[in-house]
């Protein structure tokens, strides 16, 4: 009994890790989605199929005549050599219904298309003019890019492609310990024509995708309902073009090959009204988000009653996976929220504190917003810090008093309307300047003249630029 649950722990662990993401293709009214449900290569058999060491993701639903329909819509009819793999229709014509009478060269087709229209490299290597009579099948030769000597019908670096019997056998029976013998979650024979479409009768057929029961890593119908096609050959290691491909899942009238020691083969270039396919893929590749980098805080000077332009700066946000990346940049003045956009934007801000937020995005997510805070800050304001610096760093009061009075003489002056009034001030902080650069090294020590000097200058700049 504990043996028990702790499968059925197992399992629903892994059920629940395995959400089914969808992908989509085509456009406007041949657009369709393919949804896959993710497995994983960390647990293995110890033997036979299934072992399979990599991530990957296996298709939740057989392919649909939907979804074929509107690959030909886009691709136009399959078509090849040799011509008894392109000769057939559809037996079952029904929209969900798996796609039926479809040989492993037209299979292999319709994956090239998946890939191709991602702008990921075909899996399957054919030769000739495609859509001509002598479109043909070739295994990847030593030399090609992609090629893989432990499978040499698959190219190493497509996307999407047929599963191998191991890819196919363990996402339909691998419970992350063992193999079990039925694609139930809980290993118990699927209920006839309820959990999976496998029944005898005259009148049965395949139904829609998706009607029976969710099996143990999240797909559907690997038993019964329709058989599968493999990319592997019938018999392992036998990479011939024209090798006999291996067969999974029973189908709507057949009770056995439900199992999962049950297989079986057919010639490549066949096609059945119980034979069809689904489709794998490797991993979605993991995204790192971006992150957003505002710098340091500003502090910007202006006029009485001005308006600062700032500019900001986010050229140090990065992205580890090189994704290029849009820049939004927000804040709030009085309750009313402004923003911006680039990389180093310059903006107009008010006398006061303002909290600047940058987020980035790379294209598939946001970055955790990143905060800069500018402070803008008035000539009077300037000045008043101006006065505090005097009384802190000059220890002679006389000197002290006469830097003090410059320094009211121009508040004063900037303190009246009149524009005139900003050149008196001016000369006031000009005074003061020359009355520090007498005292530098003497009543004033170098550094704090020098400090004194450069407010007292960034004061003046500000009047001048008015």
């Amino acid at each position: 009994m504990m043996e028990t649950k702790v499968l059925l722990i197992v399992s629903v662990l892994l059920a629940m890790a395995n959400v089914a993401l969808a992908d989509m293709f085509g456009t406007g009214a041949n657009q369709f989605t393919i949804s896959f449900v993710d497995i994983s290569g960390n647990s293995n058999p110890t033997s036979g199929y299934g072992i399979v060491n990599n991530d990957y993701r296996m298709g939740t639903y057989e392919i649909t005549n939907d979804q074929w329909n509107k690959f030909t819509n886009i691709y136009g009819t399959p078509t090849g050599s040799p011509s008894d793999a392109y000769d057939a229709n559809a037996y079952w014509t029904g929209t969900d219904v798996p796609t039926n009478e479809v040989s492993w060269f037209e299979a292999a087709q319709f994956v090239n298309y998946l890939n191709t229209s991602a702008d990921y490299p075909e899996a399957y290597k054919f030769t000739g003019t495609q859509g001509a009579g002598d479109y043909t099948f070739a295994v990847w030769e030593s030399g090609d890019v992609g090629y893989d000597a432990s499978n040499p019908y698959r190219n190493s670096n497509a996307f999407y492609f047929l599963p191998t019997e191991d890819e196919w056998v363990k996402a339909a029976y691998w419970n992350g310990t063992s193999l079990q013998d039925y694609a139930t979650p809980d290993n118990s024979l699927p209920i006839e024509d309820v959990e999976a479409n496998y029944s005898y009768e005259s009148d049965a057929q395949p139904w829609n995708v998706g009607s029976g029961s969710e099996e143990l890593n999240g797909t559907f119908d690997m038993m019964g309902n329709i058989f599968e096609w493999m990319e592997s050959p019938d018999h392992s290691g036998n990479y011939l073009s024209d090798a006999d491909r291996g067969q999974r899942g029973g189908s709507w009238f057949d009770h056995a090959n439900l199992n999962s020691s049950d297989r079986g083969g057919y010639i490549s270039y066949a096609d059945g009204f119980d034979v069809g396919f689904r489709v794998a893929s490797i991993p979605e590749p993991t995204n790192h988000p971006p992150v957003a980098d505002v710098g340091d805080d500003q502090t910007v000077y202006v006029c009485i009653d001005g308006i600062a332009g700032v500019t900001l700066d986010g050229s140090d946000s990065n992205d580890i996976d090189g994704d290029q990346l849009t820049y939004y940049w927000s804040w709030m003045i009085d309750d009313e929220i402004y923003d911006a956009n680039g990389v180093v934007p310059t903006i107009e801000l008010p006398i006061g504190e303002h909290i600047i937020e940058l987020i980035v995005n790379d294209g598939i997510e946001d970055s955790d917003p990143n905060e800069v805070v500018v402070t803008v800050i008035d000539s009077i304001d300037l000045l008043g810090i101006l006065a505090d610096n005097v009384i802190e760093f000059v220890q002679y009061e006389g000197t002290a008093n006469s830097l003090l009075a410059k320094i009211d003489k121009a508040i004063g002056k900037l303190e009246d309307d009149n524009d005139k009034n900003d050149k008196a001030a001016i000369t006031s902080l000009q005074a003061f300047i020359n009355a520090v650069k007498a005292q530098s090294g003497k009543k004033i020590v170098q550094q704090d003249a020098d400090d004194l000097i450069e407010t007292a200058q960034q004061a003046i700049d500000i009047l001048c630029s008015e």
